[in-house]
């Protein structure tokens, strides 16, 4: 049977992001900064083009080489949806890099912004 289906948008973003910089859907427990973590909050579909709400947070040892990072991450998203090359096709940022510090790491600086991103649904065969 042929379905069409979301795609997994964090993981998506992920594979997007890893070419330029460390990308994480689920930070290990050993892990060297700077990296990002990827985060799907949800979304909705409208004639089959989903967009999704992303969050992107940039972890480093200093305040502003976090905020670049997630800056920076915000930028790659741009141009890989504008080459239309993945399932993402268009980019908007619902929040700016904010500083926003993290608990269970206050040994690293943390910035989070909250994307909204939108794709096609992707066509699969299942059995």
């Amino acid at each position: 049977m042929t379905i069409e289906r979301s795609i997994d948008i964090a993981d998506v973003v992920r594979g997007a992001l890893s070419d330029h910089m460390t990308a994480y859907c689920v930070i290990p427990a050993k892990v060297t900064a700077p990296f990002v973590r990827v985060t799907a909050a949800g979304g909705y579909e409208r004639n089959k083009i989903d967009t999704f709400t992303v969050g992107i947070e940039g972890y480093a040892k200093r305040d502003g080489q976090a905020c670049e990072l997630t800056r920076n991450a915000v930028g790659i998203l741009r141009k890989v949806a504008s080459e239309q090359t993945t399932a993402l096709r268009f980019v908007r940022e619902a929040t700016k890099p904010v500083l926003y510090p993290d608990s269970i790491r206050p040994d690293l600086v943390r910035y989070r912004t909250t994307l909204f991103i939108t794709a096609h649904l992707e066509t699969v065969n299942i059995t």
